[in-house]
């Protein structure tokens, strides 16, 4: 679980340089949460830029313009090792025990910077 949980933090470096990424995420302030097995990691922004990924050791309630997802260490890593074909990704998202959480209005607008985070870290060999 460590390293899953190490792996989300270090994606937070691949998300700043990634275009795709900022443009899902322009204009935004808020927060998005990912959690793994009680454990959370914080993805913050303020008008659009990632200023901040940060890791806690519990889980965290989400605020207005906020939202996350939950899951178990086994959930994430069957999404992560799933297929890259994107129309079969979409639809393998919901699987396991992952369950959304937070604003759900924002949770509409911002899903594509989750998918995006999704993606990069499963292209990724951090």
């Amino acid at each position: 679980m460590e390293v899953l949980v190490q792996r989300f933090v270090d994606a937070g470096k691949l998300c700043g340089d990634d275009e795709q990424f900022r443009r899902a995420t322009q204009f935004w302030t808020g927060a998005l949460r990912v959690g793994v097995s009680g454990q959370s990691v914080i993805y913050r922004f303020e008008s659009g830029h990632l200023v901040s990924v940060t890791q806690t050791a519990s889980v965290v309630k989400e605020r207005d313009n906020e939202f996350g997802f939950e899951a178990s260490d086994a959930t994430w890593r069957k999404l992560l090792s799933g297929p890259s074909n994107v129309t079969t990704k979409k639809s393998a998202n919901w699987l396991g025990d992952l369950m959304r959480t937070g604003d759900r209005d924002t949770y509409w607008r911002q899903y594509p910077a989750m998918r995006r985070l999704l993606e990069l870290m499963a292209e990724s060999t951090l």
